[in-house]
């Protein structure tokens, strides 16, 4: 038996290490648990499966290589992002590993945030947290519903405008055809948003309509990935597309409208915002109308990071985090969805939510984020979302065709109370292709302000474009500089905040002045001489009836006057720039009437005319229901003039003067007969040079394929050529080379149009 004192001792010191390793696997676990999200605490006794977002204490792992491409780095440098490049570092795949030791599945590796995400089950979470490199775990958020069902789907078929079709109502809100004529004609523009780089996040794009056949053409798509499936094709393979019943049909129509606001490009039926930019894809969400509303931010969190690191310029998304607000979950639990925690409203003060800060982040190194508010309703203030909630994200709520907010459009303020959205634009009854309909069918059903979204996304494209190497923040307050206020607003709210941007002015220098002049019927009136207060001359209008003036130096409110005909009309310049369209009641110059040879009035013709010296080209008018075109200017000058009409031949060209009263002038042009041939000369002689001349004048119902061919008396063919003049009128060719090759003698000239055949014997001498 050993000593009684000694094994006391024993026992008392092994009573003293068992309270001392008890008290700290105490604290360990108090302290583990002290790194979870509350939410996450009060579930860690429960076997559900729950998605989490581990953060970690630091980055061990360098680069070998520049983890941003060139095109990054310069956007960075013109923003003047000079922060620590340790953000850029990847997440220690050591780290990664030890937390799926604990038999977690990854999900997302986010590096600016230095986290990752993971499944886990629930009473792993101690374990995980435990992990000493680990600083904290909270919960992967869900998105709510980023859209709205239409209550409609008109299909529009006819035209709205010749170049814009039935997108016109909705640019024109935005004043965006303006601004495209501008850009095109003032700065040589003819593609807008050329060499900008705009990523579109939403749930997937499928370019099978015509609206993208330009997009496809010009290989736009500089990069794309999907965030679910983890694969280079963004069209979602769920969607079935010849399957209606599926639950899972149109998965991506939304991404597709959404983008077709930016890229669109049929003219005469559909047109974009900016249908010339570089695009990035990235498919981060599963679904939107398929009922399962499982859009997670560490799709959106990976999706920045790719984006920025690859050097988008403007990042256009449509998804909101706040609460779950369908069957979105963070865990589920035998079948059943529990919610663990949303965010609340205290939280979007726009650097509380991981998705704001990640937002944060990309607009510090220079990225312009435009996001939408959200659908949640502009009844009440409050029902903003996040990302929409950041200072520096523009976002973005909806209006009506009419201007009023819409019902859907949510509101700000920010808990911190700024005023939220920035701006609002068309979200309501906007056009949109039917991508999986007729490959040129268009419809009305486009409703929310995820459709809002995407055509101001395309506006700061055209800013961006117009100020090449301007920094984000001097984008962004050209865009907000020129929004209009909501009929009734005197000042900017949490309702309609800015109001409804104008791209022309965004898109002008500060001390341009844009002056449209039209006639009464619509006509542009070239040549009306702009002048200030002094009667200087400023500026002429082309024959497009446009002027653009700088007025730098001269202080605002100020004077300019449009002068033509005899017409002195001011225009009074409020503040720079400035846009001015005019219409003009136009009752001197030279009045052009149009008949036949019996003095009947001819109606649809075109009269064309040039002056000399002023133009190169002609200018042509068509002739109102009376037959008559009226000619002016701002001064009397002499014109060349000509007319057409169908079923007539051309009129020669006459010369006339614009007088500064009314003068008129009469062209009587004659009736173009069944069909006319004439071939001079008929004689080519030896030593001559062999030139033979075709005039032919087609019937009414003309076609324009015309096939010549020369035979020998025989009927050998020698020569034959198919000609398509593109005319309307009397063809008049000349065959030179063509001849040089034949051997003097008697042939046949033949002309064969419209199933008609025509004959001409022609002698060439020896």
């Amino acid at each position: 038996m050993g000593n009684p004192f000694f094994t006391f001792n024993n026992l008392q010191r092994h009573y003293c290490l068992t309270r001392i390793v008890t008290f700290i696997c105490f604290f360990l676990v108090i302290q583990a648990e002290a790194k979870l999200c509350g939410s996450l605490k009060k579930i860690i006794s429960s076997d559900s499966i729950v998605k989490v977002w581990v953060f970690f204490s630091d980055k061990p792992e360098r680069p070998s290589a520049n983890p941003v491409s060139a095109r990054a780095a310069a956007r960075r440098k013109r923003n003047n992002f000079t922060s620590s490049t340790e953000m850029d570092y990847p997440v220690c795949s050591s780290y990664i590993k030890k937390v799926l030791s604990t038999g977690a599945v990854l999900g997302q590796v986010y590096k600016w945030e230095n986290c990752a995400s993971f499944y886990i089950i629930a009473s792993r979470l101690p374990e995980i947290a435990g992990l000493p490199m680990v600083t904290k775990v909270q919960p992967v958020f869900s998105s709510h519903s980023k859209c709205i069902s239409s209550e409609n789907n008109l299909h529009k078929t006819g035209l709205v405008d010749s170049v814009y079709g039935l997108s016109i109502d909705q640019l024109k809100q935005l004043n965006i055809p303006a601004a495209h004529g501008y850009l095109k004609k003032f700065r040589g523009i003819q593609n807008p948003g050329n060499g900008v780089m705009v990523a579109v996040f939403d749930a997937g794009f499928r370019f099978d309509h015509n609206c993208f056949s330009y997009l496809r053409k010009n290989h736009l798509v500089k990069a794309a990935w999907d965030f679910i499936d983890n694969d280079s094709t963004v069209y979602d393979p769920d969607s079935i597309y010849l399957n209606p019943n599926s639950q899972n049909y149109s998965n991506d129509m939304h991404g597709s409208t959404v983008l077709s606001l930016i890229s669109g490009y049929d003219p005469g039926s559909f047109l974009g915002s900016a249908w010339g930019v570089d695009l990035v894809l990235a498919r981060t969400e599963n679904g939107i109308f398929d009922g399962e509303f499982h859009f997670e931010e560490d799709n959106w969190f990976r999706a920045i990071v790719w984006a920025e690191s690859i050097g988008v310029d403007i990042v256009s998304s449509s998804l909101a985090y706040r609460t779950d607000f369908l069957d979105s979950t963070i865990i589920y639990r035998s079948g059943d969805s529990v919610y663990t925690q949303d965010y609340q409203y205290s939280d979007l003060d726009g650097k509380t939510a991981l998705i704001s800060r990640a937002a944060l982040y990309a607009i510090e190194r220079g990225v312009v984020i435009v996001n939408a508010m959200g659908n949640e309703g502009s009844h009440t203030l409050g029902t903003l979302s996040a990302p929409a909630d950041v200072e520096k994200v523009i976002s973005v709520g909806a209006v009506t065709p009419s201007g009023n907010i819409a019902y859907f459009s949510s509101t700000g303020p920010t808990a911190d109370g700024r005023i939220k959205p920035d701006v609002v634009a068309p979200g309501v009854s906007i056009t949109i292709p039917n991508v999986y309909g007729d490959a040129r069918s268009y419809s009305t059903s486009g409703r929310g302000t995820s459709f809002a979204t995407p055509l101001v996304s395309g506006v700061c494209a055209l800013i961006m474009q117009s100020f090449s190497g301007w920094t984000a923040d001097s984008i962004r307050q050209k865009l907000f500089k020129y929004c209009n206020l909501l009929n009734g607003s005197e000042t900017a709210d949490s309702y309609s905040g800015r109001g409804v941007p104008d791209a022309l002015l965004s898109c002008m220098k500060d001390d341009e002045v844009y002056i449209k002049v039209k006639d009464s019927t619509g006509y542009p009136v070239q040549h009306a001489l702009i002048t200030g207060q002094n009667s200087d001359s400023l500026g002429i209008t082309d024959q497009d009836g446009v002027s653009l003036i700088s007025i730098s130096g001269k202080k605002t409110p100020c004077n300019l006057f449009v002068n033509f005909a005899g017409i002195h009309q001011m225009v009074t310049i409020t503040s720079t720039p400035f846009y001015k369209e005019l219409h003009l009641v136009i009752n001197t110059g030279l009045m052009v009437c149009l008949t036949d040879q019996k003095d009947s009035v001819i109606h649809g013709g075109v009269i064309y005319y040039r002056i000399p010296g002023v133009q190169d080209d002609f200018i042509k008018k068509t002739t109102d229901s009376s037959g008559k075109v009226s000619i002016s200017n701002y001064r009397e000058i002499p014109a060349q003039i000509y007319a057409t009409a169908q079923g007539y031949c051309r009129s020669d060209t006459v010369n006339a003067e614009i007088c500064s009263g009314l003068c008129s002038l009469r062209i009587q042009l004659e009736k173009i007969p069944d069909y006319r041939l004439n071939v001079y000369p008929n004689v080519l002689k030896k030593g001559n040079q062999k030139v033979l001349y075709i005039d032919y004048i087609p019937g009414v119902d003309v076609n324009n394929n015309i096939l010549l061919s020369i035979r020998a008396i025989d009927g050998a063919l020698v020569w034959k050529k198919p000609f398509s003049p593109g005319i309307t009128e009397r063809v008049k060719i000349r065959l030179e080379n063509e001849l040089n090759h034949i051997t003097p003698g008697f042939y046949f000239l033949i002309l064969e149009n419209n199933r008609k055949v025509f004959r001409r014997k022609i002698l060439i001498a020896g």
